[in-house]
């Protein structure tokens, strides 16, 4: 299936999209720092019963990088644009890790627009000290003549996976967004996802990976709303719609049904 690539001219400079398919509108957010590509497997799948808008967040893959710091406020303003752009009245939300907190954040300021929400091994962390131990791993990546910095990466994706090919594409990603690739986390760790959560209308599904630690998390979620569902897709890590893309698209149908 072709995807379509497009550009939208916005205050703070030009967010990129990848479209396909036609129907019903799924809007994909991916993690950083990652980009569209997050989702490039899925996509043409996800595609053959609606409509799917992966969008790069501000500072990845395609889009430009704000000139000023991006609150939460900032990146659901975004994906408004987008929503606007497209003319989507409303529309499904997925988001993966910190494209997961603004999808919440998109769903909360926007319960009209939004229909279904899936995150996917989202960050609540419910103490701002596990938010500050989570902020303090995000260190600048430097290119130094030895290479350091990238070893030291390298090592860090080593505790979550075995899978070199998978490690070289996230670093590759890493690469792109710059030194301070870590940027959209700055909004993500200083906004309360757990008031966002409790104010989501949507029907909500987790989408989580076991290999993943923040599947932790989901509990309290569940006992804040029950009405959520969860999914844990065992032997998942932290890039389902890479490693086990067939699987991640057949809980996604499943429930966007």
């Amino acid at each position: 299936m072709q995807i379509k690539r497009s550009l939208i001219e916005t205050p703070d400079g030009y967010l990129h999209y990848r479209e396909a398919g036609q129907g019903s509108p799924l809007i994909l957010l991916h993690q950083v720092p990652l980009s569209s590509l997050e989702f490039s497997e899925v996509q043409p799948v996800l595609a053959r019963n609606r409509r799917v808008v992966a969008l790069d967040l501000p500072g990845y893959g395609c889009s430009d990088a704000p000139p000023r710091g991006f609150a939460m406020s900032d990146y659901v303003a975004v994906v408004t644009r987008l929503l606007e752009e497209l003319q989507f009245e409303h529309t499904d939300l997925l988001g993966v890790q910190s494209g997961a907190a603004i999808a919440n954040a998109v769903a909360a300021a926007h319960p009209a627009r939004v229909r279904r929400l899936i995150l996917s091994n989202a960050p609540a962390w419910r103490q701002w000290s596990q938010r500050y131990e989570m902020f303090a791993r995000c260190q600048p990546l430097d290119f130094d003549a030895e290479g350091a910095s990238l070893k030291a990466q390298w090592e860090q994706l080593r505790q979550s996976t075995d899978d070199s090919k998978l490690m070289r594409r996230f670093l590759r990603e890493m690469i792109k967004a710059g030194p301070i690739w870590y940027a959209a986390q700055v909004a993500v760790f200083t906004h309360d996802f757990i008031a966002d959560f409790l104010r989501v209308q949507a029907p909500t599904l987790l989408l989580n990976g076991s290999r993943s630690p923040l599947p932790d998390l989901s509990e309290p979620l569940i006992k804040l709303r029950p009405d959520v569902q969860e999914t844990m897709i065992t032997s998942g890590g932290d890039w389902l719609a890479w490693e086990m893309p067939e699987r991640f698209v057949e809980e996604v149908e499943r429930f966007l049904g």
